[in-house]
């Protein structure tokens, strides 16, 4: 696949250009799949693509878009056999979460989590307990989606 053009060089499209990136990256994920009798797309998302908190505004916008993608191009490559899975999380404890004194998940617990998931075929896991509070919340008022 050939190198992502820089971010920002000028082109009309450069407001969508990281859902542009995505879908080539998905799509070509998709053909290998096809070839091959089928397979599986692990998709990462945050919990921030049903949540928003007051500074978070333009970060949640653009979560949100990707599970939308995930949940059409599930629906896009079901007859080449290709399961498309959604995962919401909201912080993973790594070194770039470290300091942030917030809820965060185990590494190892949430890698188990992903694959016991796409084993099962969950087509959208909620892998901890933010996620799954936000998730909740989409049924309520909209002044609730704050966690």
């Amino acid at each position: 696949m050939p190198a992502d053009p820089p971010v920002g060089a000028g082109h009309p499209g450069d407001g969508v250009f990281r859902s542009s990136v995505r879908r080539r990256r998905s799509t070509a994920s998709s053909i290998c799949c096809a070839r091959n009798g089928g397979g599986a797309v692990v998709n990462i998302l945050s919990a921030a693509s049903w949540f928003t908190y007051p500074g978070s505004s333009s970060y949640a916008v653009s979560k949100a878009p990707q599970w939308k993608f995930t949940n059409g191009i599930r629906l896009e490559l079901r007859a080449q056999e290709t399961t498309v899975t959604g995962v919401h999380v909201g912080m993973v404890d790594t070194d770039m979460t470290a300091a942030l004194d917030v809820e965060k998940i185990d590494p190892a617990e949430f890698v188990r989590i992903v694959l016991d998931g796409v084993k099962r075929g969950q087509s959208e896991i909620v892998a901890d307990d933010l996620s799954r509070r936000a998730k909740a919340a989409l049924a309520h008022e909209p002044s609730l989606l704050v966690p």
